[in-house]
């Protein structure tokens, strides 16, 4: 992936031709960028809690931006989401094992209900002993053969991975593209929202996944596939700098409080701030232009909690960049 499609999404949010394009943001359920923590930076404080889970570098390069798991006990676990009958799971994964037999991302018990994305072997059980490549859709005390395919999980490469329920149907997309399809028959989930690994799974004898997981998101509503494909391309969630030319915007706090919000963009003068929410919707605007500066100060008081994009105009550059309000 190029650290250029960062700035795709945010071009297209500030765009009032895409607003109308861009409305499922606001169906952000649970949003885990994996930078350092396991806390839920869509403002709805889902929480996770992480066992034998370090620190790496994520998909788009940014250091301690993915977590690791070890292929033994690592797993990050909350309680089970209570999810609609549509909805959208969506996460970033990088294997490390050419083989392996376990769950990506699941939420209910993985041997009685819920649903979720796991590797098998192909057409297969989970018989004690075996490894597997084959990606499915998992529907925990029920077969998952209906969602057999041939896509292997690629080992030391990012793939993105979206399960979407739309009613009665389960769609399974790899980097934004449709893969598979089948019927939902799992019951109503209970016990865990896992990730890399389920208590249940790693208490029957099965690791958990080796390898890096970045970027988790849930959403309340069925994305179509034009914006499971928007979602793949574009990352929401960088609060590390952004490169753009051999500059930079640094902002400070990222995650923000309602205080003061200090922004840096080297030796380039700011002529005008924007903060937009994930509507599209301006919610502030500063203009520098009779007092140019390098850096400026501005007040997040007032913003409800959430996610949003920052502009920031320069003098013949303009830098997007997300920006969290706790």
């Amino acid at each position: 992936m190029k650290r250029t499609l960062t700035l795709l999404l945010f071009s297209l949010l500030i765009s009032s031709n895409s607003i109308g394009q861009l409305t499922f943001w606001n169906d952000l359920y649970a949003y885990y960028p994996c930078n350092g923590d396991f806390l839920d930076y869509s403002g709805n404080e889902l929480n996770c809690q992480g066992t034998a889970v370090v620190s790496d570098t994520g998909v788009f390069g940014e250091p301690s931006g993915s977590w690791y798991f070890n292929g033994f006990d690592s797993k990050i676990v909350r309680n089970h989401l209570t999810l609609p009958d549509s909805f959208t799971l969506s996460g970033w994964y990088y294997s490390m094992a050419d083989s392996q037999a376990t769950g990506l991302i699941y939420n209910g018990n993985t041997g009685s209900n819920g649903y979720g994305i796991y590797v098998k072997k192909p057409f297969g059980n989970f018989g004690s002993g075996y490894l597997g490549k084959t990606l499915v859709i998992h529907q925990g005390g029920v077969s998952e053969n209906a969602f057999n395919n041939q896509f292997e999980l690629p080992t030391n490469e990012w793939l993105h991975l979206a399960l979407v329920r739309k009613g009665l149907v389960f769609e399974l997309y790899l980097n934004g593209i449709l893969q598979s399809s089948g019927p939902v028959v799992c019951n109503y989930p209970d016990g865990e929202f896992s990730i890399g690994c389920s208590s249940n799974h790693i208490s029957v004898g099965y690791p958990s996944f080796k390898g890096k997981v970045d970027e988790i998101m849930v959403f309340r509503s069925a994305l179509t596939a034009e914006n499971v494909y928007k979602v793949f391309q574009a990352n929401l969630t960088s609060t590390q700098p952004i490169s753009i030319f051999g500059a930079e915007m640094i902002l400070t706090p990222n995650p923000s409080g309602t205080g003061n919000l200090h922004i840096n963009c080297g030796k380039l003068n700011i002529q005008k701030v924007c903060i937009f929410d994930l509507l599209g919707k301006k919610v502030i605007q500063e203009n520098f232009v009779s007092n140019l500066t390098n850096t400026a100060k501005l007040s997040t008081a007032g913003i409800s909690p959430g996610v949003y994009v920052i502009s920031v105009q320069t003098d013949g550059k303009t830098f997007n960049k997300h920006l969290q309000i706790n």
